[in-house]
């Protein structure tokens, strides 16, 4: 399994991101900037960026592993809440889970305090149970989104706009360029 924090904006600056969060992504463009893929039949595929993106990932291997994992995505990044806020009013901001059991939700994966720590932060979480690590067509995926009780952000219904895609598909491409 793998989680992914993903902040997403047209006008997104990577270097501001960083400096806000005090650490550094594990992936990260400009609006623009070329993203490579490889296809599941080997082929290199490039396209640009639909927005400016800043991403971490860590992967980890059962649900008894997850807060973990989360203890891992976050380090060295700030622990201030507004500060999360701020990032998330004016980028689109979340948690997904990929390669999930079917029966997986936030609550079975993740313990209170870390669920608290995502509602605190303004981070609605996603899980997806079939993403892979290949393009994949839309009619096979199965994902399922979990706001965790995030009353008053908007993140949600931009990320259903498109953003989600950026994130979930584009930057994990991203990462696997040759």
């Amino acid at each position: 399994m793998q989680i992914f924090l993903g902040i997403v904006g047209d006008d997104l600056d990577p270097a501001m991101v960083s400096a806000t969060l005090g650490g550094q992504p594990h992936r990260a463009g400009r609006k623009g900037d070329p993203i490579t893929a490889m296809t599941a039949r080997g082929r290199v595929v490039s396209r640009p960026a639909i927005a400016g993106y800043w991403q971490r990932t860590v992967s980890f291997d059962s649900p008894a592993s997850a807060d973990a994992a989360v203890r891992d995505l976050f380090s060295g990044l700030t622990d201030d809440a507004a500060t999360w806020r701020t990032l998330g009013s004016r980028f689109c901001t979340v948690i997904t889970v990929h390669e999930t059991p079917p029966e997986a939700t936030p609550q079975t994966l993740f313990s209170a305090s870390v669920l608290t720590l995502f509602q605190q932060r303004g981070l609605p979480v996603h899980v997806n149970e079939n993403w892979h690590h290949h393009v994949m067509p839309q009619s096979r995926r199965a994902e399922r989104r979990f706001p965790t009780g995030l009353a008053g952000s908007d993140v949600a219904s931009r990320l259903q706009a498109g953003a989600q895609s950026a994130v979930t598909e584009g930057l994990h491409h991203h990462n696997h360029k040759s």
